[in-house]
């Protein structure tokens, strides 16, 4: 998912997206920079990538990939 960055709605559609994956479900997001690290619900394992610079077309903005999963 990509979901929009301005007045904090990546975190509000994140943590909807969450509350949606389905046990054992899988779920990767692109997210503002400023995101990396927070820990979005305990019972999920968080990869975060390293962070990505102006990787998008007219657009200067840091991004990083986060990678969530049910841990077994």
């Amino acid at each position: 998912m990509n979901p929009p960055y301005s007045k904090g709605r990546a975190e509000e559609h994140l943590k909807k997206a969450i509350s949606l994956m389905a046990p054992g479900g899988k779920l990767t997001a692109i997210l503002p920079a400023s995101m990396k690290g927070k820990v979005f619900d305990k019972k999920l394992e968080h990869s975060w990538s390293a962070l990505r610079s102006n990787e998008f077309k007219d657009a200067s903005v840091t991004v990083v990939i986060l990678k969530l999963q049910h841990m077994i």
